[in-house]
């Protein structure tokens, strides 16, 4: 049996490290190109393509999965079956068609559910107490091909979109490794989605980030877990980015004006919302590290003063 493997999220390294130690044979891997990455543009691999050539494993970086060479590149791997996992362009037909088992796809949700690029935080923005993992076979739509098998995985109340893709992929993972023999020697059936039940998601924007402090607190808890960790959730102070990086919900009863902080080192960091009250445990301002909320009272004694935008 001979795998290609294609991801571009961070989430795939592990998926493939996964398969790779269950015995699966990997002939190649597929990832996007080299990316300027940080303040000095520095030109850097994709760390799926760096675990590839470590591991010896040929590695294709196509801008254009429609050029005729890519599909030359692929051939001459000769696959079985292609493994797809967090690979964020679409796959022409002429790929899905080349092995002989198809593409099977690891989609953390429950398909036809949350269909799209940000099914983990929009379970968590909706406020769904579970989610799961769906492994599919490919066809020319996006998110549309029949499925192997699936699994319900609770949400847990502070689980990110972060680390909750993370524990979906490699949930699919083990999932996918039992899943191959068995599809390979004729012994699934394949469901078909449901058009009814179909919903679908958005590409994350960077404004999707930004609080406005009239929503309730518990919706502003859920985003901050579900834009984590981009494009992560942010307000203005004092003219600079305020990143929450963790806040929990407090009983509290808000008196103050929306977005007005208040508290103390021993108390804690308090914010109101238009319904309840956040509590901050950790925080980021534009241009500094990450702090706890006890630090940036100290460093920012008069901090009441002004409030979030």
């Amino acid at each position: 049996m001979r795998i290609i493997f294609m991801g571009t999220s961070s989430y795939s390294v592990e998926v493939c490290k996964l398969i790779i130690t269950s015995g699966l044979n990997i002939v190649g891997v597929c990832t996007k190109p080299d990316g300027r990455v940080g303040r000095s543009k520095v030109l850097t691999p994709h760390p799926l393509k760096e675990f590839a050539l470590t591991n010896g494993l040929p590695v294709l970086t196509p801008v254009d999965l429609t050029n005729g060479d890519v599909l030359e590149d692929f051939s001459k791997l000769k696959p079985d079956l292609i493994v797809l996992v967090g690979y964020g362009l679409l796959v022409p037909n002429q790929i899905i068609k080349l092995p002989v088992y198809g593409c099977l796809n690891i989609h953390p949700s429950l398909l036809p559910k949350y269909r799209g690029p940000s099914p983990v935080s929009s379970a968590i923005l909706n406020g769904d107490r579970f989610t799961g993992v769906s492994i599919m076979l490919m066809d020319e739509g996006f998110d549309t091909g029949p499925i192997l098998q699936q699994k319900r995985v609770e949400i847990g109340t502070t689980d990110t979109a972060d680390n909750l893709t993370s524990k979906l992929f490699n949930i699919g993972a083990g999932m996918l490794v039992d899943l191959i023999p068995l599809w390979t020697d004729g012994s699934i059936n394949l469901t078909q989605q449901d058009e009814i039940q179909v919903s679908y998601t958005q590409k994350i924007v960077k404004q999707d980030g930004r609080i406005q402090w009239n929503e309730d607190a518990q919706s502003i808890f859920r985003k901050v877990r579900a834009y984590s960790p981009w494009p992560g959730t942010f307000s203005t102070w004092r003219g600079k980015n305020f990143k929450l990086l963790s806040v929990t919900i407090n009983d509290l009863v808000a008196k103050k004006h929306l977005g007005k902080l208040w508290g103390s080192v021993l108390d804690g960091l308090y914010v109101g919302t238009g319904k309840g009250v956040l509590e901050i445990k950790n925080l980021q301002i534009e241009g500094k590290q990450p702090v706890s909320a006890k630090e940036f009272m100290v460093g920012y004694p008069d901090f009441e003063k002004d409030i979030l935008i």
